[in-house]
């Protein structure tokens, strides 16, 4: 079972399993609205197996990551998980759900994207995480507040970008405001602890789904299905 179905989530500033994504136990939750049954799923970028420790009781999970380190420690974390040593291991087409958490990296975004989306079996689906350039936080931190070597487009870039993998988008969201502080005349602490209230209320919210619009969060969740 998921564990933000059952524990409380992730607390702010507190790293878990050396990840520093907050919303990991989020993300795993819009996950399997979207495939309830299960399946096999694999990560790509799957760091020190964060996502992959939340949902590997619901899938048959896989991950790989490009630095050889990370898949070291996403193996002693996640001993259930298969780390492929080279994405190239995986086998077209073989693939429920394929994961990437921002490391859609130009340039050639469009070659990578179809590279991650040709691991996606017909009807499965490709979950991609990648910052909002044009959210209500971005808006607030600056529009260039994040790293530079990660894709920041519009949901209407990504939206052609799919279509173009022969990827049709079927819902875009937010993962909310948790990266605080936003405004310099408010403690840190307060904002955080503001940026908290609906974090608490998502871990028990009977329906999982934001109560961010997609237009406010730091990132935008992106689901797309794999046509015929």
């Amino acid at each position: 079972m998921l564990r933000a179905a059952s524990e409380p989530p992730h607390q702010p500033g507190t790293p878990e399993q050396g990840d520093d994504r907050r919303p990991l136990w989020w993300y795993a939750r819009v996950v399997l609205r979207h495939c309830p049954e299960g399946g096999r799923l694999i990560e790509y970028g799957c760091r020190e197996g964060g996502l992959l420790e939340q949902i590997a009781d619901d899938f048959e999970v896989f991950g790989y990551d490009e630095d050889p380190i990370l898949r070291q420690r996403c193996r002693a974390a996640v001993p259930d998980a298969v780390i492929l040593e080279e994405w190239e291991a995986a086998e077209p087409a073989s693939f429920d759900v394929v994961v990437a958490l921002d490391c859609v990296r130009p340039p050639q975004l469009a070659q990578r994207l179809t590279r991650l989306a040709e691991k996606v079996a017909v009807g499965g689906l490709l979950f991609l995480v990648a910052p909002n350039p044009g959210g209500l936080a971005h808006w607030l931190k600056g529009r260039h507040q994040g790293a530079a070597d990660i894709a920041h487009l519009s949901r209407g870039e990504w939206m052609t970008l799919m279509r173009k993998a022969d990827l049709k988008v079927v819902d875009i969201e937010s993962d909310g405001l948790w990266d605080a502080p936003y405004l310099p005349v408010l403690p840190t602490a307060l904002q955080r602890a503001m940026c908290d209230v609906p974090v608490a209320v998502q871990a028990y919210w009977p329906i999982s789904r934001s109560l961010w619009p997609a237009a406010a969060g730091e990132c935008l969740l992106i689901t797309a299905r794999k046509g015929s």
